[in-house]
């Protein structure tokens, strides 16, 4: 579907915004195409699509222009591990570059994508943008159905963005496989405050492996 002219209009008045929160609206895909347009924009630090229906393809978009701003193409057939987005890339192979912007360092800091049922094939497609987000400081990805699989990709990616201070991957599936990959991912995040993974089914021994992990980091957490 086009996008809502309604939503064009809007992106295109907006300048030197710093935040945007289009949450609980029904973008899909094309809505995201627009708003992700502003990340270019070195004011904007703050952007919410919580509840937007964005869904797999969605996701794609999304870290398609985080890449193509740091002049890396967009994600390829080859690129895809899981069968479900090989399918999605198969069927709409996504351009080489959506955007000819370019901006290698993105200013976003706050990026919060929760109840947009990414499962695991979103989860992949997400996993190939965010390290291109190095200033991100907060992340937020709650009750998106995605199962470990996909979460572990998500959590490998985060790795890179070593200013993160808050994580929220509530209500998804980690698994205590994946708790591992948490842990290391939480060494590598020094100003990490906030760890949100309640109803991800690490398990007794996940919970008691994580638990002992900052502790002996020392950690001060403010909210786990």
């Amino acid at each position: 579907p086009d996008v809502p002219p309604a939503l064009k209009l809007l992106v295109s008045a907006l300048d030197n915004i710093t935040f945007l929160d289009v949450s609980d609206n029904a973008l899909g895909a094309p809505g995201t195409s627009s708003v992700v347009d502003l990340v270019s924009q070195p004011s904007l630090k703050v952007l919410r699509i919580n509840n937007c229906g964005i869904g797999t393809t969605g996701a794609l978009v999304l870290s398609n222009f985080f890449r193509n701003l740091n002049g890396v193409e967009s994600i390829k057939l080859e690129d895809a591990s899981h069968e479900d987005l090989r399918e999605i890339l198969e069927d709409d192979p996504s351009p080489a570059f959506i955007t000819e912007k370019r901006c290698d360092d993105i200013a976003l800091e706050v990026l919060a994508i929760g109840r947009n049922r990414l499962k695991v094939d979103g989860g992949e497609a997400i996993s190939y943008g965010i390290p291109y987000l190095k200033n991100l400081k907060e992340f937020y990805a709650p009750s998106n159905s995605i199962p470990s699989e996909g979460l572990i990709k998500v959590l490998n990616s985060l790795k890179e963005c070593k200013q993160l201070e808050v994580l929220d991957i509530n209500d998804n599936t980690l698994n205590q496989e994946g708790v591992p990959v948490l842990i290391e991912l939480v060494k590598e995040l020094p100003n990490l405050r906030i760890l949100k993974v309640g109803d991800c089914s690490l398990g007794d021994e996940g919970c008691l492996e994580l638990v002992k992990t900052l502790k002996e980091l020392n950690r001060p957490l403010e909210v786990l």
